[in-house]
């Protein structure tokens, strides 16, 4: 969800900030009422230092640790909802792509595929562990769990803005209701064919707590 000066305990703590984020991102916590300043990745940081805003969100463990947000703030809240997940482009002009003889085509598209799988697991498996330094003695930052009133309210805002969107853009409403029309079928299916993930995990781990993380 983001890097803050203290915890953030309602939505009203959450709206009277300066917050960096970026992207549709920052459409959806504008749509929240909040004071949104969009920065580059190379001045977040020292917008934070500078007071130019007064808390961040970036992308995960790895990439904020990486860019330095432990050091100038040690509140670190999640998880966040506004960007669920983070896939990868790879990106082919098309008249070159049409030119290739099918055996590239194929290998092109399954190393893709490949690759698709080796990034997820590869940043679970590196965020955990940059998790654990974050928390450790070296930064002593603070997990805080975000509360659910502002997870909702950030998917109240997203209907917002993808509806905003959908009237302007054919093509992004065209993808959007593809989207929508999957996740009907899908969602229901997982809801009844998948157990719920919070019962294993607490059947298993649910005393432990690596992260020390925290109640808002």
């Amino acid at each position: 969800m983001g890097w803050f000066p203290k915890p953030i305990k309602t939505i009203k703590d959450f709206k009277g900030l300066k917050f960096r984020a970026g992207g549709m991102s920052a459409e959806v916590f504008r749509a929240m009422g909040m004071s949104v300043v969009t920065l580059p990745g190379g001045e977040v940081v020292p917008g934070l230092q500078r007071g130019v805003i007064d808390a961040a969100e970036y992308s995960d463990p790895s990439a904020d640790l990486a860019l330095g947000l432990p050091d100038v703030r040690k509140y670190y809240h999640m998880p966040g909802i506004h960007q669920p997940t983070g896939i990868m482009e790879f990106i082919i002009n098309k008249k070159k792509w049409d030119e290739l003889p099918a055996d590239l085509k194929a290998i092109v598209e399954y190393a893709c595929m490949a690759e698709t799988l080796h990034y997820t697991l590869k940043m679970l498996d590196q965020n955990s562990k940059d998790l654990s330094t974050l928390v450790g003695p070296k930064y002593n930052v603070k997990l805080i769990e975000t509360p659910r009133e502002i997870l909702t309210e950030v998917l109240k805002a997203w209907d917002k803005v993808a509806e905003k969107y959908c009237k302007e853009n054919a093509f992004f409403n065209k993808v959007y209701q593809s989207q929508k029309k999957w996740a009907e079928r899908i969602v229901p299916y997982r809801r009844v064919g998948h157990p719920s993930y919070d019962h294993a995990a607490d059947y298993y781990w649910g005393g432990i707590n690596p992260y020390k993380a925290q109640k808002p």
